[in-house]
């Protein structure tokens, strides 16, 4: 019997502690955005603080969230997430991205930053294209020092498109310079030449100029530009897959020239 009674005792307690925790859960905030209200009378509905909208570098919005959140990164995270998912949108598809296909299968020679020149050069040679190409092929979200460095004022790089389009403008974009002091390393006198390559072995066969330019940088950081008048008359009898960005000079870099991301634009032929 005093077991029994014992077990009524605790079971009655434990009731009485579920029930002073439920109290307790239906008053604590899961996320606290700000000071809790005493009544809805005295203050009115909790206001979600404010979320600063500020331009990246394609002028498109970046929420950065103010000092009210506080330690609450959720909505840091998911803004960044979602904005940098539309970050390249230029509303045109780029055949020499590497997440598409698109490879670097040729260049001058690159600029070795680190102190081991020798762990480049094995990287280059291993096959035949330097570790950073890729970066040139991909968004670089504005994050300065992601890019291709290939040593001095002049050099090239040649690309192997996802697949044969006709070519209609070039886009070579560089890091903003409100993230930078010197943007002298930005390509300047550029000439881009294109062909149709069926195997390796085929070279320049039929290589033509696809547009000739210079990189402004005090223009925006992202520039496109059409093709030649020729190769717009040409249409769909101009079919190339293999694209090469040679630049003459830059803007006064002595050591490097950088390539944040060349695109090229165009369409599938319709025959």
């Amino acid at each position: 019997m005093r077991a029994l009674s014992h077990l009524k005792i605790e079971a009655g307690q434990g009731c009485q502690n579920m029930t002073m925790l439920a109290d307790d859960l239906s008053r604590t905030d899961i996320i606290n955005l700000g000071p809790k209200s005493n009544t809805s009378s005295e203050q009115g509905p909790k206001a979600i603080p404010n979320v600063e909208q500020h331009p990246n570098e394609h002028g498109g919005p970046e929420t950065k969230p103010n000092s009210e959140i506080g330690s609450n990164t959720l909505l840091t995270i998911g803004s960044r997430r979602r904005f940098r998912s539309t970050a390249d949108g230029l509303a045109r598809a780029d055949y020499s991205a590497a997440s598409w296909g698109a490879t670097v299968v040729d260049h001058s020679e690159p600029r070795y930053e680190r102190d081991w020149p020798w762990l480049g050069w094995w990287s280059t040679w291993w096959n035949g294209v330097h570790h950073k190409a890729i970066h040139m092929l991909s968004p670089s979200f504005g994050e300065p020092g992601r890019c291709f460095p290939l040593k001095g004022r002049s050099g090239f790089v040649v690309v192997k498109l996802r697949e044969p389009i006709v070519p209609e403008a070039i886009t070579i974009e560089h890091v903003l310079d409100s993230v930078v002091d010197d943007r002298s390393d930005a390509p300047k006198d550029c000439r881009v030449t294109a062909w149709l390559q069926h195997d390796r072995y085929d070279g320049k066969k039929n290589e033509f100029v696809l547009a000739e330019f210079s990189y402004d940088v005090r223009k925006s950081n992202v520039q496109t530009f059409g093709v030649s008048g020729s190769v717009a008359k040409a249409r769909d009898e101009a079919v190339v897959n293999m694209v090469e960005l040679q630049f003459g000079s830059n803007n006064g870099s002595p050591v490097s020239t950088c390539i944040y991301r060349l695109r090229v634009h165009g369409h599938k032929p319709r025959s």
